[in-house]
């Protein structure tokens, strides 16, 4: 499972499969949701 870093996130936690990655990756993620509000 891997955590969003965004304390706005509603669900939090996500399966690596469900969300298209094979491995944890360096640093901070967001997920498919957030991402679409982040400004980078």
């Amino acid at each position: 499972m891997i955590g969003c870093d965004s304390p706005k996130c509603t669900l939090q936690w996500y399966h690596f499969k469900c969300v298209g990655i094979v491995t944890a990756p360096d640093g901070n993620w967001y997920c498919p949701e957030c991402r679409k509000y982040c400004n980078t």
